[in-house]
C-alpha cells in the first residue's frame, strides 16, 4: 500500500514474477556464503532514476522519470492523469554511492540493508519539481496514462533506510529537485533525447 513503509525485516510476499527472482536471489546469496563459509549482504533498491536508464528491449515499462525528462528535453508536453499516485524514487548517483558504501563498510551488523530516500514521492511533486527546474515545461491532464502508472506500480510506500544511516552512515546527496536537475543537465549534454 502507499502508506506502509517496507522494513528490511518485513515479511515479503512477491507478487510478479519480477519481485520472486529478486528475493530467490537474496536467499542464493545467502544460502552460497553459509556453504561457504563467508559473510554475504544484499541490497534492495528502490525505483532508481537517472542517467543511463535506456530502452534495451529487457523491460516492457521505463520510468516515469525516464519517460518525462525525456519529454521535457525534446520540448514535448508531459501527460499526467491522477497525481496522488507515487512512490520511493532515488537518484542513481545515491544508489551507487550507498552500494559502495555497504561494500567498503569494515563491518556490517546486517545481511540485508534497504537502499532507499525513504521518502514517497507523487507525481504530482515530480510534475512540480520538473517546473521549478524547467519553468517552461507544459503539462497536459490525460486520466488514459493512469492505466500504464498503475501497471508500473507507480503506487507504493517508501522503504525505510535507517539501517543504511545508522550502520553504514549514508545519507543521500540528492533530493527530488537536484536528482531532477542533475538528471536533466546529464540528459542535455549527451544529447541522450530518447
Amino acid at each position: 500500500s502507499a502508506d506502509e513503509v517496507l522494513k528490511e525485516d518485513s515479511t515479503l510476499f512477491p507478487r510478479s514474477l519480477y519481485a520472486s527472482t529478486k528475493y530467490v536471489s537474496e536467499l542464493l546469496v545467502r544460502r552460497y556464503g553459509e556453504l561457504h563459509g563467508f559473510p554475504t549482504v544484499c541490497v534492495r533498491l528502490t525505483s532508481p532514476y537517472g542517467p543511463m536508464e535506456r530502452i534495451t528491449g529487457h523491460r516492457a515499462l521505463m520510468s516515469v522519470l525516464f519517460q518525462w525528462t525525456g519529454d521535457v528535453v525534446r520540448g514535448n508536453p508531459i501527460r499526467v492523469g491522477t497525481c496522488s499516485l507515487g512512490r520511493d524514487y532515488t537518484y542513481v548517483a545515491d544508489t551507487a554511492t550507498a552500494i559502495c558504501a555497504v561494500l567498503d563498510a569494515p563491518s556490517l551488523s546486517y545481511d540485508v540493508y534497504n537502499i532507499s530516500s525513504g521518502q514517497r514521492v507523487t507525481l504530482g511533486e515530480i510534475i512540480e519539481a520538473l517546473k521549478d527546474v524547467r519553468p517552461s515545461i507544459q503539462v497536459i491532464d490525460d486520466p488514459e496514462v493512469d492505466s500504464i502508472m498503475l501497471r508500473m506500480g507507480t503506487t507504493r510506500g517508501p522503504m525505510d533506510s535507517t539501517r543504511l544511516r545508522e550502520d553504514v552512515g549514508f545519507t543521500p546527496s540528492f533530493n527530488l529537485r537536484s536528482g531532477i536537475r542533475d538528471y536533466l543537465e546529464w540528459r542535455e549534454e549527451t544529447d541522450f533525447l530518447d
